[in-house]
């Protein structure tokens, strides 16, 4: 046996259809993430609804979390300005900058530390920017550009950070160009490095090219006049200054798909392609156009007045974020100009469908006009109050104003700056300047992407639902960066996986830090808000589900629990807007939100829509599931949803064609994404008995409700399966930390272990594949082989690899395979050694171990296991192994009940029983084995084995043990087992099987249990098993016998009652069997029908009704129909005459054509003796009265000199009829003269028949020799009178009558002598 063999591998059977389906509902959630309708399906209506203005602080879309001032040092340095100063914002390395004349300073905006300076510059700064640099240019260090243009140069600076004390160090490129003539007013960059900028007045669009080396043909770095004619770029700039158009106010970058804007100084915005080697125009939107276009889609408005109105700011829009929206142009007056990109002619009308493509726009069209919020006339006054030298100070006001709107406050227009700009999400930040000059008003709005979501997912047309706010500042605006950004479009989703977004504003006082709330933290505000509101935290919560609907409700409660409440909303609670809050604890807000997860979550129903109210096993499938389930469907899919579709480990090809594995997976961000759902765990495994679905799929068994009881199965199935999903996610990100950072060997050296197709899987494999799928979890399975593998080979004990295995992630890697790598290990040294008593001790330690990982065996790992005890001659350890894994691998014992309940089909059960059995069958090798050995030493291992057998208290393998008894045809042997389920298995198997059935009463009778083998043999002769009908016979006949036996007397009762039964049986069976020889040697029937109709008869035993009505019956088989009247106790006389008439005339033809024999009278007289004597006793079968007037008359027709007078009399009294009964019925013939008893021959021929019996009557009541006792009654009296009566009716004797009535007065004589 190989430690490397895969075969040595556990598995979990069970769970892959409960991931499979957690899965799916993962990937339903993600793909109604994405299938959010994006902004230019939100616009494509024209009309968009009001804006909505919260009331309360903790809804606003936004608050303040920290004001930061601008550090004394910075005043000190701009008192010193000469000639021009400006400031602005570098948010990418965490500083604010001001420019003093050709000095540059920065700080740390959020600190207000880390104070710095450039000033090795010669000329006044006109304009600064930090961009990125191109790739291979610079040294790796350097990770940003700082861009300086003066008034004569453009140059470049290049900028590193300290990680540990976040120091900027300027390291000069030597990078410089002549900007003389140009007063550069814009610079932007791309994602890839290239440098773009004009300036002011300046119609053209210049780029600052640059290289790490000069070429044959190029300089190192250069200017370029990407706009004007080849021969703008040899002429100086202010030769041609102001002679080409208007000038270039803004430049804007779109690098997902490589365009580039330009907006100018008439508000026309022209599209270019960002090419290798330069830009091409592809669309130029004049002003003019887009105000026609915004009137025609909005009618007249006064914010859309060309000769008041200009772009101040045109905005790229990301395809992330909208592929049918190219950019949004802003007003001067508040207003957003939504711009579709087409490649033709496009109607606004219709949204657009088609998908993201590299080709550029061939035209930009305004499609959604986008009014600003109310401006209010009023300031913050309130709020504002300045320092005693504020910087850029200007003309101050001390008008007041209220952060709500109210219907008394007037508006006007608003003066938006060029600052003005659109963020992440749709978030738009209007700058605009107040009427008082007392400093700038910021106008922040925001989608309300849960309300958006809402009612798509409700089936209605979604459209531009925004909250808006007013942030109170102090002082003009100067920058405003975004500080924390994502490039998620859906911030439902992005909520989970990033921080909020972050802005900082830079005021001529201090920087800003203004934070978007979103939904999590908006749930999160409203609770704190609940407890001082009249509508309570109830009131809040439930608004706010409203808003949003169940399931994004419950995915936001389970956000928080997750941990990504943005929690500086709380603890810069001070800077918030306005509005009280209550402090809560972070164990009190998850109480809360666990209560309302539980309570507004809904729950499951049946879809109606998709349902006929037909309950059937598939039902299951058309529940719709509750808020609760979608909700934590969402949640999980969304904290993993940065990796889910990403692959596990990377093959990268390196320089001598090998292929390295490296994770790609990083560290922090699995480990992040493991807390948040480690969270989740806890609280759903905390609140089980809370949660409707978890607690318990049999809560409504036996409601009256079949739909509500399905319902709950379906949502326990589903709840069910996404924990178990969430718990394999928790534990697999362990387990691929703990293989990234082993100590034995590296990630590389691992995987390369395996074979080559799991390398192929492993460089395939997407985390979702990885911890949800059977291929990831063989992949774990070698990958854990490999790990133990390396570990073994660098001398580490093993036993701590399992106990870190199954500490971190004994569920999703079985840490029990490490336990059977080391069991396989001591069988290797047991089968080494030559030391008994140490081979013994290590296939005992082997033994241990194996069972403690007997529930991952699989049947192979069990076959490689036993075939290795068998080689060392541990017989016995090998059925225990067996045995014990069997077991192990059904812990809930579904095997047993599934063979109880008759093996139903389609059963879930059968799984596990075949997997035992499979277990058992290797058992039944071993005794294979050891049976075909006739050694001694194989004698003594036998009877250890056997004996092992017999202590098992595995009933199921006792059956399936006792199966192999027969299949090997020891059948016998089973009745001399003790053991405690022989007796059910007989019971159960003496249904099905004959040999079982009939070893079943002999297993009774042997321990003297006769009423329990009575019933046996009683089952058995009316079973429908193929016994014979002489088998049925005898078991019915031995249950007779048994009916004898002593039982005891709380079983007598029950005895007789079935000695009664078995009577009967009986009875019916010798009927038939009388049937079936008359059938065998009847002539008359053809042989194919002869052998048709035995096979019917000799099997089970058939009801009389059956036997006379199909067989008897139609056969003419009298004797046997006498015999089922009999037996029936049938009374229906008619019928029973016409039996025994039919009787006498077939024995009458019979003796008739039979050629030898006696005569027919004879013949009827032997067969009619024989059926008295058989029948006589029964009053029903035998009516004397009728049967000798049938007699008589038979006999009146046969008279002849060869028939003797009184036969008939002879005949019933050889049968035991008493002379008196036959006197008696002869005697009331003779007087009731009935038909055919009239005339004078037929009475004389009775009155012949009376005399011989009175005579033969006489001669045995006065015979010597007989006892008294046995004599028969004479009644002396009735006959005399009876002869005289016969004497007169003969009259005057004649010929025929002369020798009766002699006779007659002789027996009279005689009578009258002896009595």
């Amino acid at each position: 046996m190989d430690i490397n063999d895969p075969s040595f591998s556990s598995t979990e059977n069970g769970i892959y259809e409960l991931l499979s389906r957690g899965y799916a509902a993962i990937e339903a959630a993600t793909e109604r993430d994405l299938k959010l309708p994006e902004l230019g399906d939100i616009i494509g209506q024209v009309h968009a609804p009001e804006y909505i203005s919260q009331v309360l602080s903790g809804w606003k879309p936004f608050y303040l979390r920290s004001v930061v001032n601008i550090p004394d040092r910075i005043f000190e340095q701009y008192n010193r300005t000469e000639c021009f100063t400006q400031m602005g914002l570098f948010a990418e390395i965490q500083r604010a900058w001001i420019t003093v004349d050709n000095r540059l300073f920065l700080w740390d905006y959020l600190s207000g530390q880390n104070f710095q300076a450039y000033e090795d510059l010669s000329h006044t700064i006109v304009n600064v920017k930090l961009v990125r640099p191109k790739a291979n240019v610079f040294v790796s260090e350097i990770q940003h550009l700082l861009v300086i243009a003066t008034s004569q140069e453009m140059l470049l600076l290049g900028v590193t950070i300290d990680e540990k004390t976040g120091e900027l160090s300027f390291f000069s490129t030597g990078i410089q160009i002549s900007v003389q003539g140009i007063n550069v007013n814009c610079i932007v960059s791309s994602e890839d490095g290239r440098i773009f900028f004009s300036g002011n007045k300046d119609p053209n669009l210049y780029e600052f090219s640059y290289q790490l080396e000069e070429g044959w043909f190029s300089r190192r770095c250069s200017k370029i006049n990407i706009t004007g004619s080849v021969f703008d770029n040899f002429i100086p700039s202010f030769f041609s200054f102001g002679t080409h158009g208007d000038g270039i106010k803004q430049i804007a970058v779109d690098d997902s798909r490589s365009l580039l804007y330009v907006l100018r100084e008439t508000s026309s915005v022209s599209c270019y392609e960002l090419t290798k080697n330069g830009v091409n125009r592809c669309v130029f939107y004049s002003f003019s156009s887009m105000i026609s276009q915004a009137q025609m889609l909005n009618a007249t408005s006064p914010l859309l007045d060309p000769r008041t109105t200009q772009i101040v700011s045109i905005v790229p829009i990301p395809a992330y974020e909208s592929q049918q929206i190219y950019c949004v142009a802003i007003t001067s007056t508040g207003c957003r100009f939504y711009m579709r990109g087409g490649r033709g002619p496009i109607s606004h009308y219709a949204p657009s469908n088609s998908t993201l493509s590299s080709t550029p726009p061939s035209t930009l069209q305004l499609t959604f006009v986008r009014f600003p919020p109310p401006m209010q006339v009023e300031n913050y006054a309130s709020s504002r109050n300045y320092p005693a030298n504020p910087f850029f100070l200007q003309n101050q006001s001390t008008s007041q104003q209220q952060p709500e709107r109210s219907s008394a406050v007037k508006t006007t227009p608003m003066k938006c700056s060029s600052l003005s700009n659109i963020y992440t999400s749709d978030l738009f930040f209007a700058i605009s300047s107040s009427n008082t000059n007392e400093g700038d008003v910021v106008c922040c709005t925001a989608p309300e992407v849960g309300r958006i979501a809402n009612a798509w997912q409700s089936g209605t047309q979604p459209s531009l639902i925004e909250s808006s706010m007013y942030v109170p500042i102090k002082g003009f605006v100067q920058d405003i960066k975004c500080i924390q950004n994502s490039r998620e479009r859906n911030e439902l989703v992005s909520q989970f996986n990033t921080p909020p977004p972050t802005f900082a504003i830079l005021t001529n006082t201090g920087v800003y830090v203004v934070v978007h709330r979103r939904p999590i933290d908006v749930l999160a505000s409203a609770i704190r808000m609940g407890p001082s509101l009249s509508s309570g935290i109830d009131g809040q919560v439930q608004l706010f589900f409203e808003s949003v609907g169940r399931a994004e409700g419950c995915a936001t409660c389970l956000g928080i629990v997750s941990g990504c409440l943005d929690q500086g909303d709380f603890s810069h609670a001070a800077a918030n807007f306005s509005g009280s809050t209550t402090k809560l604890a972070q164990a009190d807000l998850l109480d809360i939100v666990k209560k309302y997860y539980i309570e507004f979550g809904g729950k499951a129903f049946i879809d109606q829509s998709r349902y006929n109210n037909q309950y059937d096993s598939s039902s299951l499938e058309f529940v719709r599931l509750s808020g609760c389930h979608d909700g934590l469907a969402s949640s999980i899919s969304r904290i993993i949803r940065n990796v889910w579709k990403n692959h596990v480990i990377i093959a990268k090809k390196m320089q001598n064609k090998r292929i390295h594995y490296a994770p790609a997976f990083n560290a922090t961000e699995i480990l992040k994404i493991q807390s948040g759902l480690l969270y989740l765990s806890t609280f759903l495994e905390n609140n089980k008995s809370f949660i409707e679905g978890l607690n318990s799929p049999n809560t409504l068994i036996g409601s009256s409700n079949v739909a509500d009881e399905i319902a709950v199965q379906a949502e326990h199935r589903a709840l069910s399966a996404l924990l178990l999903v969430l718990q394999q996610i928790v534990e697999g990100i362990s387990f691929l930390l703990f293989l990234n950072d082993t100590g034995v060997s590296d990630f590389h050296e691992i995987v390369s272990s395996t074979s080559i197709d799991i390398q192929k899987s492993c460089s395939n494999m997407t985390f979702g594949e990885f911890f949800t799928s059977k291929r990831g979890r063989e992949v774990t399975k070698e990958l854990v082989n490999s790990l133990v593998n390396r570990h073994l080979q660098s001398g580490g004990n093993i036993d701590m690899v399992s106990q870190l295995l199954r500490k971190k992630c004994g569920s999703f890697c079985s840490a029990d395979d490490v336990l059977i790598f080391k069991a396989v290990e001591s069988l290797k040294k047991a089968k080494d050694t030559v030391d008994i008593e140490e081979r013994q001790s290590l296939i005992e330690l082997s033994y241990t171990l194996f069972k403690k990982a007997a529930h991952v065996f699989t049947p192979e790992d069990l076959r490689l296991a036993v075939e290795e005890y068998k080689s060392l001659n541990a017989y016995t350890t090998a059925v225990n192994l067996a045995l014990h894994v069997a077991s192990a691998r059904d812990d809930r014992n579904q095997a047993l009940s599934y063979l109880v309940d008759g093996m139903p089909e389609n059963d879930p059960r059968r799984e596990p029983f075949e997997s035992r059995t499979k277990c058992y069958s290797y058992i039944f090798e071993i005794l294979d084995s050891l049976e075909s050995q006739m050694s001694n030493d194989s004698s003594a291992i036998k009877v250890d084995v056997y004996d092992t057998i017999q202590r098992s208290k595995d009933e199921l393998f006792h059956y399936c043990f006792y199966d192999w008894y027969s299949f090997k045809g020891l059948t016998d042997r089973l009745i001399e087992i003790d053991s405690p389920y022989i007796q059910s298995y007989l019971e159960r198997n003496s249904t099905k099987d004959m040999k079982i059935a009939d070893l079943l009463w002999q297993y009774y009778a042997k321990r003297e249990q006769y009423y329990q083998a009575s019933i046996v043999l009683y089952d058995l002769a009316t079973t429908h098993l193929a016994f014979s009908l002489e088998q049925r016979i005898e078991y019915l006949t031995r249950a007779k016998g048994f009916g004898s036996c002593h039982v005891p007397n709380s079983l007598r009762h029950k005895m007789n009652k079935v000695m009664l039964s078995v009577l009967e049986q009986l009875d019916v069976a010798s009927i038939q069997d009388d049937v079936l020889i008359a059938i065998r040697g009847d002539m008359r029937i053809p042989t194919s029908k002869r052998e048709e109709l035995s096979k019917q008869l000799d099997g089970e035993i058939i009801p009389l009704s059956d036997l006379f009505n199909n067989y008897a019956d139609p056969l003419g088989y009298g004797e046997i129909c006498l015999s089922i009247f009999q037996c029936a106790d049938y009374r229906g006389i008619n019928e029973i005459l016409n039996c025994w008439e039919s009787i006498i005339k077939t024995t009458h033809e019979n003796a008739i054509i039979s050629p030898v024999g006696s005569s027919p009278v004879e013949a009827v007289s032997s067969t009619l003796k024989n059926l008295t004597l058989r029948f006589s006793q029964s009053e029903n079968v035998f009516p004397i009265e009728q049967i000798i007037d049938i007699t008589e008359r038979y006999a009146f027709d046969q008279q002849g000199e060869a028939v003797a007078t009184g036969w008939v009399i002879d005949t019933f009294l050889g049968a035991g009829v008493s002379h008196e009964l036959i006197f008696i019925v002869l005697n009331q013939l003779y007087d009731r003269r009935e038909k055919p008893w009239q005339g004078k021959d037929r009475l004389f021929f009775l009155i012949k028949e009376v005399t011989h019996l009175l005579k033969l009557w006489h001669e045995v009541s006065v015979r010597a020799g007989v006892a008294q006792t046995s004599k028969p009654s004479f009644d002396a009296p009735l006959v005399l009178e009876a002869i005289e009566k016969y004497k007169n009716a003969l009259g005057a004797p004649d010929t025929a009558t002369k020798s009766c009535k002699e006779n007659l007065i002789s027996l009279d004589s005689e009578i009258r002598q002896t009595y």
